[in-house]
């Protein structure tokens, strides 16, 4: 009994020392994703814009691709033209908490808004 004893004991030890397939997988996919994310050439910013007086959580770019809407964490939304690098506008200012969303409807006509504060406002942009 004591021989049968060993020969499990060897190959449990056996089995702890090899590494987990999982484990070789997760290593193996690591390694690509550090290969394939490795920058060829430095990105640079082409501009940057202050619009907020709180931290910006959502951005979404009008179908033209010269404004784009921001919201806040300071209850508003901006729409900038990023082509001048110019505020348009007042502040869109009706949710009482932090803006986490915003999006631009096909047709550049109205946006939507979403927020900490649990209401969803429809904006009309014209």
């Amino acid at each position: 009994m004591s021989g049968l004893f060993d020969v499990v004991k060897k190959a449990y030890l056996a089995l702890r020392r090899r590494p987990k397939a999982a484990q070789t997988r997760t290593n193996q996919l690591e390694e690509s994703r550090t290969t394939q994310l490795e920058p060829t050439n430095k990105l640079v910013p082409i501009q940057t814009m202050r619009a907020h007086t709180n931290v910006v959580s959502a951005i979404a770019f009008f179908k033209d691709g010269r404004q784009i809407v921001t919201a806040s964490r300071d209850k508003t939304l901006r729409i900038c033209n990023v082509n001048e690098g110019v505020l348009v506008g007042e502040p869109f200012a009706e949710h009482s908490d932090a803006v986490t969303s915003v999006a631009v409807s096909p047709d550049d006509r109205r946006i939507a808004s979403g927020g900490r504060d649990g209401v969803i406002v429809i904006w009309d942009v014209d």
